[in-house]
């Protein structure tokens, strides 16, 4: 390798080092304020751009729209990322469920048949959703703790 090459590879490396921690971080920062971070966003979404947000998460979480070869394989992916999935549809139905999206369970119900992977997903989903919402362990307020009851009782 000339010395043109290895100070290119170097380079990149550093940035790939930079550009990591940066990921890393953002991360970091989506993971402790996904509520709030969706929460915002969503308040500022037109009812369009809200039902695309829908369609597209459980499309991801259901393996559909496997015949365009550009569509997101999520479910093919690490576990972390299925779990991440799992934690922006929790927080999609503490904002929707169910006065907007009332039949978010059943319609996962018709997909199982999609195999292994839409399986593992719901359970996921189901997971996160006690994780992150319905369990009492965690301190609420007022307004989760309702919203934790609305969506285990109904």
């Amino acid at each position: 390798m000339d010395d043109l090459e290895k100070a290119i590879c170097q380079q990149a490396v550093a940035f790939c080092q930079q550009l990591n921690s940066q990921v890393v971080a953002f991360c970091q920062q989506i993971k402790d304020n996904s509520l709030i971070l969706l929460g915002t966003r969503y308040s500022d979404m037109t009812p369009d751009q809200i039902s695309f947000l829908r369609k597209s998460l459980f499309s991801m979480a259901c393996f559909e729209g496997l015949e365009d070869k550009n569509s997101v394989r999520l479910l093919d992916g690490p576990a972390y990322t299925k779990n991440k999935l799992a934690q922006v549809l929790t927080t999609l139905i503490y904002f929707e469920y169910p006065a907007v999206w009332s039949c978010v369970f059943l319609d996962f119900l018709p997909n199982l048949s999609r195999g292994v992977v839409v399986i593992d997903m719901s359970c996921r989903l189901l997971n996160s959703l006690d994780d992150g919402l319905i369990s009492l362990d965690n301190p609420r307020t007022t307004e989760e703790t309702a919203v934790a009851a609305r969506v285990k009782h109904l």
